[in-house]
Formats: C-alpha cells, structure tokens, sequence
C-alpha cells in the first residue's frame, strides 16, 4: 500500500530579504514506486499565467514518512523564484518514494522569470 507524502506550506516569510512569493493549491500524488510500473524521470513543468506561475515538479524523491514546508522568494530586481523544500519531520521512515507535486506561485509580476525547484530550474512567462 503506498503511502502518502504530507507537505505543509509555511505560512511564514521566507527570511532574509527576499519577497515572499504565495504558494497556492498544493496538490500531491500517492507514491510513484508501486512496484509495477516504470518512474517518471524527476522534471519540473511551468506555465505563466495572469500574474501566477503553474508548477508541475514531476517524480519529486522523498522519504515516505517526510513532512515538508513549501516557500518561495524572490529578490527585489532578480528574474529568478526559488521554491524551498524543508523538511521538518524528526522521525522518517526506512524508505523513498517518488511523487507529483502541483501548485501555484501566485502575486508574480509579468515578465520573464526563471523557477528554481530543489535540483530543477525552468523558464517561463507571466502575463
């Protein structure tokens, strides 16, 4: 039976003096390694939208048992959002499992930016 990875936005910002940028609609898979069919290769999808970038990072590795913190910032006058996965669990569980996870990084000004993901980066247009 495949367990389920937990992920809990941080609701704080993100230190530093980076702008916070919102995460919404977070959206996960069950586990990817059932056993009986292949894994997606780990990639990382994004859509611009209206001020809002879609983030797809595909086949995401984590321990089983992870609970993760999502944030995401951006510097003042950068073209980059880095979204950070911490992980805050004290007790992981003796295995790894891939998954999907979906969401939103929303209030981005238009323009050209470049999403950083932990070990994925991609470019991508806002309205």
């Amino acid at each position: 039976m495949a367990r389920r990875l937990w992920l809990v936005l941080a609701a704080a910002a993100c230190g530093g003096s980076g702008i916070e940028v919102p995460i919404q609609g977070l959206a996960i898979s069950e586990c990817l390694d059932d056993g009986e069919t292949d894994v997606p290769t780990e990639e990382l999808l994004v859509v611009g939208q209206e001020r809002a970038i879609a983030v797809a990072h595909r086949s995401f590795e984590a321990n089983c048992c992870h609970e993760l913190e999502l944030s995401a910032s951006r510097e003042e006058g950068s073209d980059t959002v880095v979204v950070s996965y911490t992980d805050t669990t004290n007790e992981p569980c003796d295995c790894l499992c891939r998954y999907d996870l979906g969401y939103t990084l929303a209030e981005v000004p238009a323009g050209t930016w470049i999403v950083q993901v932990p070990g994925h980066q991609a470019q991508v247009g806002v309205d």
